[in-house]
């Protein structure tokens, strides 16, 4: 989680001081604070999570599916208590932005833009209420307006691409089919057939690459292409070297340095500080539910379904656990279940 990366995050800070910090999105789901900051937004008009991302000044987030599907509150009232930028320059309505396209910093004299696409695929997720008119356009032909409108209007040195898109080109391609949507997780054929992008940063189908600090970074058709994982696990360090060659600067090396989020449990009080009562009264709330052991894929069937019923109704009966858990659990829950306990077990 993000408690757990800040200590890299404030190390690589300090550090460089012409550091650029990128997220490819899927900030506000999933875990027990932001359950709490949706449903008891109106009551509250607080939003936990996003007030402590705002101390880290981001330069830019490209909006995921799971930011996304939070509409209406997402555009109404999230957007608008953001430090930062979020970027999405395939998401429009009645054929105007929605969201930033992209930004251009400044770093050593060098103009970078960062530009942010997201997964066409987010119709197969999200409703019309939610999506009210916004279309996803495909990204091969978004990715080609907007990098000829970048690279004629504001002439950057560099461009880096902040992908809520995977690689894996086979994955929802049935439902995206019966949809008539687009492919959902083509960033592979983006980066074929667009030229422009110096580095491709990847989100959405929770991949990690490199797998290790200084292992070698792949490349798609001529980019390198740098996926941080999923779930808050860990950052990605990248260093890159450039070369003027012509009145034109070329990405010569890419140097990547993985930092894993500290599992340390004294950052546990400190998290504390952060919290009101209101928030830890909810995850400390005692549910009416009872573990029985069953097969571990019975309980990955319903294990959403049961963290959803958590956190919408108010009474929900019975509960499926995977049974290789049963025996750390049983001491800890002889009676009941807290809110708090369904996170601990994942």
């Amino acid at each position: 989680g993000l408690l757990h990366l800040a200590t890299s995050i404030k190390k690589f800070k300090r550090t460089y001081s012409d550091l650029i910090l990128i997220d490819a999105g899927d900030l506000l789901q999933g875990s027990p604070i932001s359950f709490f900051n949706h449903r008891f937004f109106h009551q509250y008009n607080q939003n936990l999570f996003l007030e402590y991302f705002n101390t880290f000044s981001y330069d830019a987030v490209t909006v995921g599916n799971h930011d996304f599907i939070l509409n209406p509150e997402f555009e109404a009232s999230y957007l608008k208590m953001s430090k930062f930028p979020w970027l999405a320059a395939n998401i429009v309505r009645h054929n105007k932005q929605i969201f930033t396209p992209y930004v251009v910093l400044s770093r050593n004299g060098l103009k970078v833009a960062l530009i942010g696409f997201t997964t066409p695929g987010i119709p197969l997720w999200m409703g019309g209420t939610q999506l009210n008119s916004a279309t996803v356009e495909p990204l091969i032909s978004s990715a080609r307006k907007w990098m000829g409108y970048l690279l004629k209007n504001e002439k950057p040195d560099v461009v880096i691409g902040i992908f809520h898109v995977g690689t894996n080109q086979f994955r929802n391609i049935n439902e995206a089919k019966i949809k008539r949507i687009p492919k959902t997780d083509n960033l592979i054929e983006v980066l074929q057939n667009i030229e422009g992008f110096d580095i491709a940063i990847s989100g959405h189908d929770h991949r990690l690459h490199p797998f290790r600090s200084g292992d070698e970074v792949r490349y798609i058709h001529k980019t390198p292409v740098i996926s941080a994982g999923y779930h808050g696990k860990s950052i990605q360090l990248l260093k890159i070297s450039l070369e003027n060659r012509k009145n034109s600067w070329k990405l010569t090396n890419v140097h990547t340095t993985l930092a894993k989020a500290s599992q340390d449990k004294k950052l546990d009080s400190e998290y504390l500080k952060l919290l009101n009562s209101n928030y830890l009264d909810y995850i400390d709330q005692t549910l009416p539910w009872r573990i029985n052991p069953v097969k571990k894929a019975q309980a990955e069937m319903c294990f959403n379904i049961l963290n959803g019923l958590a956190n919408r109704t108010k009474i929900s009966d019975g509960s499926l656990l995977p049974n290789i858990k049963i025996s750390s659990l049983q001491n800890r829950f002889r009676n009941q279940m807290k809110r708090s306990d369904l996170f601990r077990i994942v």
